[in-house]
């Protein structure tokens, strides 16, 4: 009888499966245009669209894969003050990504900043624009990355490394240098959350305060936003080395307060000790004597090839 559920195979072959869509869809609009065709969609209909590439195909191996609703979306309630502390976590993460985000400056475009211009330009309401970046959008992608995918890495046993893959498959899937530079690091955070407090709900709330607070200042901008004096490399450096100042110290205080969160919530302590922990998997036989069986690696085939493809478009996009 085939394993229910998802696995790390499976998680790594959904991911392979989201980045070839993002792929193809990129490559159809292309091929539309060039042959003379108007593609007007608007940048709420564009997120949808992405957001969607990226929720069907996890909701479609979830109920294919006949997956546990409580192991797969997580939506266990937690404590309000556990919201709170993730609030004040995420803040003490903001120098960190402002940091990261300096740095790929030096060679990237912020995708971020085009993005934001384009919704300010487009006339999009605010309310719409909150409602599009600050809601759906962390919604469909912590329920796909610290939900689905990461329900099957972590059958692995190995909750660490499956953090930190699913972080580094959040990451390259904005199939950019930079945004997958500070996405990484998000990743990681709000995969440390979704352990300890048995709940995707903390992500969502981080995930949402981080995407808000981009949409916020991007409407108190206005034009200011894409004047090309606040982008030189010398604004970037300067920017790069207070914000990494600030980093060394705050990271840590976040890290320290994903423990108190742990410590915040019925048996949080336990699953973050389980984190640093390898879990043997063992099967019964037909005499009922338990037999070890090896360990599967979060690492799979298709895993690997998803992100290769998501890196060669990012080096392609430099």
């Amino acid at each position: 009888m085939k394993k229910q559920g998802m696995t790390p195979f499976r998680s790594g072959l959904l991911y392979m499966i989201i980045i070839i869509n993002f792929i193809t869809l990129s490559v159809l609009l292309s091929a539309i245009i060039l042959l003379g065709y108007s593609v007007n969609f608007s940048l709420t209909a564009n997120t949808f669209l992405s957001e969607g590439v990226v929720l069907v195909p996890a909701l479609l191996f979830a109920l294919g894969f006949r997956a546990e609703v409580g192991e797969v979306f997580r939506f266990r309630n937690v404590k309000f003050s556990t919201i709170l502390l993730t609030l004040v976590m995420v803040f003490c993460l903001y120098p960190l990504i402002n940091a990261l985000n300096a740095f790929t400056m030096f060679f990237t475009d912020n995708v971020a900043v085009e993005m934001t211009s384009t919704m300010i330009s487009s006339n999009n309401r605010f309310s719409l624009s909150v409602l599009t970046f600050a809601i759906v959008g962390p919604f469909c992608e912590e329920l796909v990355f610290r939900g689905v995918i990461y329900a099957g890495l972590r059958r692995s046993g190995r909750i660490l490394p499956a953090i930190l893959l699913q972080a580094l498959m959040f990451g390259c899937m904005h199939l950019n240098f930079n945004q997958m530079a500070y996405a990484f690091v998000i990743g990681i955070a709000f995969g440390f959350l979704t352990e300890v407090t048995g709940s995707i709900y903390p992500g969502f709330i981080g995930h949402a305060m981080i995407n808000f607070s981009s949409v916020a200042a991007a409407y108190l901008a206005g034009d200011e936003l894409m004047d090309e004096a606040v982008y030189t490399n010398e604004a970037m450096a300067f920017s790069f080395g207070i914000y990494s100042v600030l980093a060394v110290f705050f990271t840590i205080f976040a890290a320290a307060l994903v423990y108190v969160i742990s410590r915040n919530e019925t048996g949080g302590v336990e699953r973050f000790m389980q984190i640093f922990k390898k879990k043997d998997l063992r099967i019964v036989d037909s005499d009922g004597a338990i037999v070890q069986v090896r360990r599967p690696h979060v690492w799979t085939v298709p895993a690997i090839f998803g992100l290769l493809l998501a890196l060669a478009i990012m080096v392609i996009s430099i």
